[in-house]
């Protein structure tokens, strides 16, 4: 009878250790390689079915553009840094904006200015460990990682 107290107790604590230790992987890299251009649809949604995320515009043209805009980029670039941050921008948007993933939302951490004037024909590049940012009004593109301009 106490060798069966003892395996109970041994079961019990082997199972109790088990459960409260979670797996974790490390070392994840999220870059998405190649941006995704998508159009927005005429409610303002993004679809980017390739690399599942969709999200509504509307926020970002009134953080661009102010109130009551309702002038549809052609056009949205995303792309994804190694650290999982998406870089979103369009034709004639002054910024790149960073945004982080919540649960259900993104957060934007960011918005880095890179053209007043706006940029022009913007397309977004994987250069590890950074995103770079080419304009066709800007000689040199931008470097760009979840902070900010790294180089330009």
């Amino acid at each position: 009878m106490k060798s069966v107290k003892i395996i109970f107790l041994i079961l019990v604590t082997a199972v109790g250790f088990s459960c409260t230790k979670s797996l974790v992987i490390e070392n994840v890299n999220y870059a998405q390689h190649v941006e995704s251009v998508v159009a927005p649809n005429q409610e303002g949604i993004v679809d980017d079915q390739r690399n599942n995320i969709r999200f509504t515009m509307l926020p970002l043209l009134e953080k661009e553009y102010g109130e009551n805009s309702t002038d549809l980029p052609e056009f949205v670039r995303i792309l994804r840094n190694s650290e999982g941050y998406y870089f979103i921008t369009a034709e004639d948007f002054k910024n790149v904006y960073v945004f982080e993933p919540k649960r259900g939302e993104l957060k934007l951490i960011k918005s880095i200015l890179l053209a007043e004037n706006g940029l022009e024909k913007p397309a977004l590049n994987w250069r590890a460990p950074y995103i770079e940012v080419v304009s066709f009004n800007s000689d040199t593109p931008a470097y760009l990682d979840e902070n900010g301009v790294i180089k330009k």
